[in-house]
């Protein structure tokens, strides 16, 4: 059953990376975002924020990143790897405050 599951997460996360497509003409079709990072527990998602803006985020599939958004008035909050209300997502002009 783990490898049954293992396979669809590395089947979804193929996915993704297949349909992401680059941005407007004269936007970097890559984010400056470094996903050569160790993850926070061994086998976890490396899970980044956008520096660029508090309602998004990254999530890395092995070395490239994959741009997701939180919903409407949500930001991403670093510390919890969850979107959370402003006020407790301590994301500040799309840099990130550590508590």
């Amino acid at each position: 059953m783990k490898g049954i599951i293992s396979l669809v997460c590395v089947l979804f996360l193929a996915s993704e990376i297949f349909a992401q497509t680059p941005g407007p003409p004269g936007e970097a079709p890559w984010p400056n975002v470094n996903c050569d990072v160790p993850p926070p527990t061994p086998g976890d998602v490396v899970i980044l924020p956008d520096p660029e803006s508090c309602n998004s985020f990254y999530i890395c599939a092995g070395l490239k990143p994959v741009k997701k958004y939180c919903p409407k008035n949500l930001h991403f909050n670093q510390n919890k790897r969850v979107c959370d209300w402003p006020r407790d997502a301590h994301c500040h002009l799309g840099y990130h405050v550590a508590n």
